[in-house]
C-alpha cells in the first residue's frame, strides 16, 4: 500500500515533531520552510524577514531543560538548565540529525495556498501551492499539518496612546528589539510585565539612564531557580502537587504561593504588588494561576459575554476554556455548552457552542481569523442562545488584545 503524503508547513518545534510522528506512523512527509535553516522561533537573525518570529539576542527559555526537551530525546547533561536561543538550536539540530529529519525539509520554500481538492469529499485530499526560486508549483497531499507558529505579527495599538503623534522619541516593538545598546543613556518606558517585557526592561536597565516597567495590575514574579538551587518548574509542576491544587482550598494555595514570592522580595516595595491573588478559581471549579501573563482585561466582564447577551457560534478552533450552561431560544430541545475562549493565534476572544446532537463550533470575532486559512463554508451562524448563567468568566481577554502586552509574548 503507497504511504499517504503529508505536508508540513513549518520546520520549527512543532514541525520537526510533526516530521518524525509522520515517519514513525509509516507516511511521507515532506516539510516547506520559508527560510533558509529549521528552529523557527528560536533562530536569531539581526534583522528578520516580515512574517517571521523576531527575537533578541539574549533570549533565553524560561522553562528548564528538563521540561522544554521532546520526551524521546533528552537534552546533554552539560547543556544549562536554562538554554540559551544558540543552545536551542544547538539542541534541535541534534534532533533532526539524530532522527533524519533533514531530508525530508524543502528550505526557501513558501507555501502560497492550500486548498481542498474538487474531489475532497472522496479523496480527502489537498491542493498545496509552493513558490521557491521564484517559481510556484502545485503539490497533491493527503494531509497538511499547519506548524508555521503565531508570533509572527507585531501587536502595537498605537491609537491607544494619545499623543503618540507628538511623540518625538523612538518606540518599537519586541518583535524589533534585538540590542541595548541602543538605548544607552536614555529614558525608557517597557509597557507590559509579561516576559518579554520583563526581560527588555532588565537587560535595557544596564545601559540606559533610567527604566520605566509600565504594568497595568502588577504582577507575581517568579524566580527560575527555587529551593536548593533547583529549576522552579522542576520542583513545582509535579503530580503531586497537582493533586494538592486540586484537593486544598484556594486561600490556602495563595497563602502560601504568595508568602513564597514575597520572601524572594516584598512585591509591594517595589510598585509590583498584584491586585490579583495568585489564583482563582474558574467557572469549572479548578483552580488557576493568574501569575504567568500581564493582568489585561482579567478584572472585566467580556462586553459580549454579559449574562443574558445573544451570541452566535461558528467554526474555530482555540484554546482557554471557561464552561458554562446555555439555553437555546424558543425553548428548543438539547443542552448547549457554552465555553470562553482565546485564540493562540491572534489572542482574540472567541465564543462557542456544543450541542448535544451536533457538534462543537465557535466563532471569531469579526469574522475569520486574519491569521488563519479556514474555509468560508464553516462559518455558517447556529441558532442563538442566552446564557442563563449569572456572573462573567474571570479571566476573560477583548478582542485582539495579546496576553503579553505591548512587548509580546516570550516563546515559551
Amino acid at each position: 500500500m503507497t504511504a499517504k503524503k503529508i505536508a508540513v508547513i513549518g520546520a520549527g518545534v512543532s514541525g520537526l515533531g510533526a516530521i518524525k510522528s509522520c515517519l514513525e506512523e509509516g507516511l511521507e512527509p515532506t516539510c516547506f520552510e520559508k527560510g533558509s535553516d529549521i528552529g523557527g522561533l528560536w533562530r536569531y537573525e539581526e534583522t528578520p524577514d516580515t512574517g517571521r518570529a523576531g527575537i533578541y539576542k539574549s533570549l533565553t527559555c524560561n522553562t528548564s531543560k528538563e521540561m522544554t526537551a521532546f520526551s524521546d530525546y533528552p537534552v546533554p547533561d552539560h547543556f544549562p538548565n536554562y538554554m540559551h536561543n544558540s543552545k536551542m538550536m544547538e539542541y534541535l539540530r541534534m534532533y533532526a540529525r539524530h532522527f533524519g529529519l533533514m531530508q525530508h525539509i524543502e528550505f526557501l520554500a513558501k507555501v502560497c495556498s492550500v486548498r481542498k481538492r474538487p474531489d475532497f469529499s472522496s479523496s480527502g485530499q489537498w491542493d498545496v501551492v509552493v513558490e521557491a526560486d521564484g517559481k510556484q508549483q502545485s503539490y497533491i497531499f493527503d494531509g497538511v499539518m499547519i506548524c508555521s507558529g503565531h508570533y509572527t505579527e507585531k501587536h502595537l495599538p498605537l491609537q491607544e496612546f494619545a499623543g503618540i503623534q507628538k511623540f518625538r522619541g523612538r518606540y518599537l516593538h519586541s518583535w524589533e528589539y534585538k540590542q541595548p545598546d541602543s538605548f544607552a543613556g536614555k529614558r525608557v518606558v517597557v509597557i507590559g510585565i509579561g516576559n518579554s517585557g520583563a526581560d527588555v526592561a532588565g537587560e535595557i536597565s544596564r545601559v540606559a539612564e533610567q527604566v520605566f516597567l509600565s504594568t497595568r495590575r502588577g504582577a507575581w514574579i517568579w524566580n527560575r531557580v527555587w529551593d536548593d538551587g533547583n529549576p522552579m518548574d522542576t520542583a513545582l509542576f509535579t503530580r503531586y502537587n497537582r493533586a494538592l491544587q486540586k484537593l486544598l482550598p484556594s486561600f490556602l494555595i495563595n497563602r502560601w504561593a504568595e508568602k513564597k514570592l514575597n520572601a524572594r522580595f516584598n512585591h509591594a516595595n517595589y510598585g509590583l504588588q498584584a491586585a490579583h491573588r495568585y489564583v482563582h478559581l474558574g467557572w469549572d471549579g479548578q483552580a488557576a494561576q493568574q501569575s504567568r501573563w500581564p493582568q489585561r482585561h482579567r478584572s472585566r466582564a467580556c462586553p459580549m459575554l454579559t449574562p443574558g447577551r445573544t451570541f452566535y457560534s461558528f467554526s474555530h478552533s482555540c484554546s482557554f476554556l471557561w464552561g458554562a450552561t446555555a439555553k437555546p431560544r424558543g425553548g428548543a430541545q438539547g443542552t448547549q455548552r457554552w465555553s470562553h475562549e482565546t485564540c493562540a493565534t491572534c489572542h482574540a476572544t472567541l465564543h462557542s457552542t456544543t450541542h448535544d446532537h451536533g457538534h462543537p463550533r465557535t466563532h471569531h470575532p469579526g469574522g475569520q481569523c486574519p491569521w488563519m486559512s479556514q474555509d468560508p463554508s464553516c462559518l455558517g451562524p447556529l441558532t442563538p442562545a442566552v446564557l442563563t448563567r449569572t456572573g462573567p468568566p474571570s479571566w476573560p481577554h477583548s478582542p485582539g488584545s495579546s496576553p503579553s502586552g505591548a512587548f509580546g509574548p516570550s516563546p515559551t
